[in-house]
């Protein structure tokens, strides 16, 4: 661990322990085993964690980090729900009144899975030196470029909020017809009809 690392990292135990709501100790919930020694570790919950590993300068996590330090002298730092952190994050972000910074455009778009090229193409050809200039501050983002990059996002978090809400719906819809068990199992039979007419849309990683 770099040296500046390893000075924050001591500087946030030592403010941990101080602090009188600080959660120390070595039992419950936020207890793991060490994947070096395999020893149970103490379990620290942060009282205010700048979270940098988001790429964002100004995140702070409040009573969330947890960090895990072991007898073997290896620490690793919890952030528990990352997915649902970083949906909070992009809120703020997506309500803010401002144009987005770089890092904040940057955010956004690997928020909803996009690569600097599949973002240039979806935008309308714009290059990817370009879209790397606005992320890194080098050229400013236009009002323009912020708007249709809002409408951008908001389409396709819309869009896959609305296929999980239909995987869940179906789902549901299956689970109140289930009956009491059989005493012999029925037989499954499978058919191109069968699957062509699935209520849900693929998952992604399926085969």
């Amino acid at each position: 661990m770099p040296k500046s690392e390893d000075e924050e990292l001591r500087r946030i135990i030592e403010a941990a322990l101080a602090e009188k709501d600080g959660a120390k100790g070595g039992g419950g919930k936020n207890q793991m085993v060490c994947p070096h020694c395999g020893k149970k570790t103490e379990s620290l919950i942060i009282k205010r964690y700048r979270y940098k590993e988001s790429g964002l300068d100004n995140v702070y996590l409040k009573n969330s980090a947890i960090l895990h330090r072991c007898v073997c002298g290896q620490k690793y730092m919890e952030i528990p729900q990352i997915e649902r952190l970083h949906d909070a994050i992009a809120y703020r972000l997506l309500n803010k009144k401002t144009i987005w910074r770089g890092q904040e455009f940057r955010f956004l778009r690997k928020w909803v899975s996009l690569t600097a090229e599949e973002l240039g193409r979806v935008l309308g050809h714009v290059r990817r030196g370009t879209i790397s200039r606005w992320e890194n501050d080098k050229i400013p983002i236009t009002p323009a470029t912020h708007h249709q990059m809002l409408l951008l996002v908001l389409r396709l978090k819309e869009e896959a909020i609305n296929e999980r809400m239909s995987l869940e719906i179906a789902i549901k819809e299956i689970l109140e017809k289930v009956a009491e068990k059989a005493k012999t199992p029925a037989s499954i039979t499978i058919t191109p009809d069968t699957i062509r007419s699935l209520p849900f849309p693929a998952l992604k990683g399926g085969r």
